[in-house]
């Protein structure tokens, strides 16, 4: 039964409090970079997803369909904004206040938003060939902004004159929809992806060989962290040897760690020949490193560095896994 006491936004804190069955979800380490965008996208589109799924099911009732299409489409809008901000965010390379500036100034408006970052992306196509066509994403961008400037179409059945966000009654295949955004996320990761691997040559190759270096001196402790992590899952005591046993490392050492559990979670192509695989993971590392503004032999936050145990054990396993494949 509710009361004034009741707890909403339950919180896991402290080590020992975090469920063993991994039945909670972890943010607040996004930061502000093109990650954070990257992230935040994603959700959006899984949440999209989901309803869309729901929207497909035998027992949805007529009621379920005409009203999900409300988050269903603010999801996908708001999908498409966080995108464009990514691009943004990541290919112009404007200093904070300039990038303050973008989502200030009618930060809702997509084709205001998609005029500021596409000069940034010519610039970048005249010399990087990439397979994703411009004019395709400013299709879709302009397909949205027309269906929704604002962002209240979906959001409120008024705006703010008190006239009706919807003007007439529409049938909308929400199939369609759904094939269509997907495709378009696809081709906006797609094109930042072959756009970012043209800069493999910008990083340095003694910041891959730092980064290398580093992670022999790391890759004897990553058994014990796995074997610790796992022990915790299947058990009912209390990860605290996990948690003393990260915190007796050194601070390079839990930067790699950190570093290699973030780059194991991105979804990029690796080559199929050993050093191409190596040069390509190595590079991915040192620009993870830069996009969390994580340097070797300088003061960190131990606590936005330790995140990763907080993941499930398999989401550690495959990315440690990866990194000792690759850099045995």
């Amino acid at each position: 039964m509710k009361n004034d006491k009741d707890v909403i936004f339950k919180y896991y804190n402290e080590p020992g409090q975090i469920p063993r069955d991994g039945d909670f979800s972890y943010f607040g380490d996004e930061g502000s970079d093109s990650l954070a965008f990257d992230k935040y996208a994603y959700g959006y589109k899984n949440g999209a997803d989901a309803i869309y799924e729901k929207l497909c099911a035998p027992e949805s009732t007529i009621s379920e369909l005409d009203t999900l299409v409300f988050p269903l489409c603010f999801m996908y809008r708001h999908m498409v904004e966080l995108l464009i901000k990514y691009l943004y965010r990541k290919h112009s390379c404007v200093n904070d206040e300039e990038f303050r500036k973008f989502i200030n100034d009618k930060g809702h408006n997509l084709m205001y938003l998609w005029n500021k970052t596409k000069p940034y992306l010519d610039e970048l196509q005249k010399e990087v060939k990439t397979s994703v066509n411009i004019a395709s994403i400013e299709h879709y961008v302009k397909a949205f902004d027309e269906f929704d400037e604002k962002s209240f179409r979906m959001r409120y059945p008024i705006d703010k004159k008190l006239s009706n966000s919807n003007k007439g009654i529409s049938r909308l295949d929400f199939h369609n929809l759904h094939h269509k955004m997907s495709s378009f996320y696809d081709d906006i990761i797609k094109f930042s992806r072959e756009i970012s691997n043209q800069i493999t040559e910008e990083v340095n190759s003694a910041d891959m060989e730092r980064f290398e270096s580093e992670f022999q001196k790391v890759k004897d402790v990553i058994p014990e962290i796995l074997r610790l992590e796992n022990d915790y899952k299947k058990s009912k005591c209390q990860n605290n040897s996990l948690y003393n046993y990260v915190n007796n490392l050194a601070d390079n050492q839990l930067i790699t760690l950190c570093t290699i559990y973030r780059c194991g979670q991105q979804n990029f192509t690796l080559p199929i020949d050993i050093e191409s695989r190596r040069k390509k993971y190595l590079t991915g590392c040192v620009l993870t490193m830069k996009d969390h503004n994580l340097s070797y032999d300088k003061g960190i936050n131990r606590t936005d560095c330790s995140c990763f145990l907080y993941k499930e054990w398999r989401c550690i396993n495959d990315s440690f896994s990866l990194a000792l494949n690759i850099l045995k």
